[in-house]
């Protein structure tokens, strides 16, 4: 079973080639809410993530969730970094302050080492809104991974 984790990253630059990981993401796996807030660089694969939407009428009233421990599931990313079974997601903050859902221009599996904040959450299942897992996600600046930013379209020219 694929265990995902959701990252994001904060400045990279890049130096990305030069950074040696600080952490595995085994290890984030392992006690996600000890990371919340810390700087790391984490290693692995590109990997686009696609979470399948579930088909399932939701039970439960969310009221009082319960944390399901020992679950992950990824943070609502795009894309992130994979070690074996393992998959850290990866959020990217556009220079507003937004996050951005642009993928990439990685290659499928091209080994990166990224360096964010980690944030730690908790998800609600989409089937069973009484239930909640861990999630952790890296959150990094667009500038700081290979995503072109979108800039605000040129004005008319008076002719």
């Amino acid at each position: 079973m694929t265990r995902l984790l959701a990252l994001a990253l904060l400045p990279l630059a890049a130096a990305c080639a030069e950074l040696e990981p600080t952490i595995t993401i085994a290890e984030l796996v392992a006690d996600p809410l000890a990371y919340d807030g810390q700087v790391h660089a984490v290693g692995g694969q590109y990997s686009n993530i696609d979470v399948a939407m579930l088909d399932c009428e939701p039970t439960g009233t969310g009221d009082d969730p319960v944390v399901e421990e020992g679950s992950y599931t990824v943070w609502p990313s795009t894309w992130g970094l994979q070690d074996g079974n393992d998959v850290l997601g990866v959020e990217v903050i556009d220079s507003s302050g937004a996050q951005t859902s642009t993928r990439p221009d990685y290659a499928d599996a091209e080994e990166l080492v990224l360096e964010g904040t980690l944030r730690y959450g908790l998800v609600t299942d989409d089937c069973d809104l009484d239930t909640q897992r861990h999630s952790l996600y890296l959150e990094v600046a667009i500038e700081d991974v290979a995503i072109e930013e979108k800039g605000e379209p040129d004005p008319p020219q008076d002719g």
